[in-house]
């Protein structure tokens, strides 16, 4: 998707780098955001999870941690593939993404024990393509203490009367 974002080419890539067919120097593209710079996954190999597993995707993860301040890995889904697993394992810390409306609290749950059995020290959650419509969007704990976000025009409490949305402020700290 940062690609499409930044409009960058993607024929060479993270993928190129470790086949041996370009350097970082090559890969690496600049962006118009100064001081941000993108290495696009590039042509998608036959063996992804292989060669994330390799001992040349492990130097280059360090050259890069050497080069930059910070450094972000996007990956697929958690649930249908392994890749996430196995980027999260070699990470620092993992920030979870969820879809709005899509992701369900069973997936999430699932998403994060799976990410904490690999050793990755999740530092929170980020909520991702929120629809814009008319209402108010927040969160809440209920007494039952299940966790709820989404647009609602009004929050109705169990004995039926009009509940505010608490301020993100208010929110306890660790989601996940």
């Amino acid at each position: 998707m940062q690609h499409k974002v930044f409009e960058l080419q993607t024929r060479t890539g993270l993928s190129s780098v470790l086949a041996g067919e370009a350097t970082l120097e090559e890969a690496i593209q600049e962006t118009p955001v100064q001081g941000l710079h993108v290495l696009p996954c590039g042509a998608i190999p036959a063996n992804p999870s292989e060669i994330l597993n390799s001992q040349t995707f492990a130097d280059v993860l360090d050259e890069l941690t050497s080069r930059y301040d910070h450094v972000l890995l996007d990956s697929p889904p958690v649930m249908p593939v392994t890749d996430a697993r196995i980027l999260a394992a070699s990470c620092d810390a993992t920030v979870l993404a969820l879809r709005a409306e899509k992701s369900t609290r069973k997936g999430a749950i699932y998403a994060r024990d799976v990410l904490r059995s690999v050793g990755s020290r999740i530092l929170g959650v980020v909520v991702n393509d929120v629809p814009r419509r008319k209402g108010v969007y927040g969160y809440y704990y209920s007494d039952a203490e299940m966790y709820s976000y989404g647009y609602t025009s009004k929050s109705i409490g169990a004995n039926g009367a009009k509940k505010q949305l608490p301020k993100a402020e208010d929110s306890p700290k660790e989601l996940v």
